[in-house]
């Protein structure tokens, strides 16, 4: 099994070494064992740790709700609907901020419609306060 130090793992993810520190200390990924010398052991297991936390984010989850689903992964004994329920409320949370960024989008439009039939475009009510 290879071994890391933190700034071998920091360059092998892509992480910065603050990041990692990080993630230890709020358990989103495992403690390392530590050499006679104090340094801390890396290994592949938390090269997988690591990935699984940047895809995690990659889909909008929380670093809180990225330790909740790993709670799940080490306690395979969790009931299966306790899951699902978790991943249909990110779903629901997902459908409402897309059904935000489609009213900000809406917004935006009208904005430039009303902003590009003004004589002035800077006469538009949304430079109003630069004006001022």
């Amino acid at each position: 099994m290879r071994k890391f130090r933190i700034g071998q793992l920091a360059k092998e993810t892509g992480i910065r070494v603050e990041t990692i520190r990080y993630y230890e200390e709020c358990g989103l990924i495992t403690k390392p064992s530590r050499q006679v010398s104090g340094y801390r052991e890396f290994t592949n297991k938390h090269i997988g740790q690591i990935f699984f936390i940047r895809q995690a984010k990659a889909m909008g989850f929380t670093l809180k709700e990225i330790l909740e689903l790993s709670s799940f992964y080490k306690d395979k004994k969790q009931p299966k609907d306790k899951i699902h329920k978790f991943l249909e409320n990110k779903i629901l949370q997902t459908e409402d901020g897309i059904s935000d960024l489609k009213k900000t989008r809406q917004s935006i439009k009208l904005l430039l419609k009303r902003c590009v039939s003004q004589k002035n475009f800077y006469d538009c009510i949304l430079f109003k306060p630069l004006h001022s």
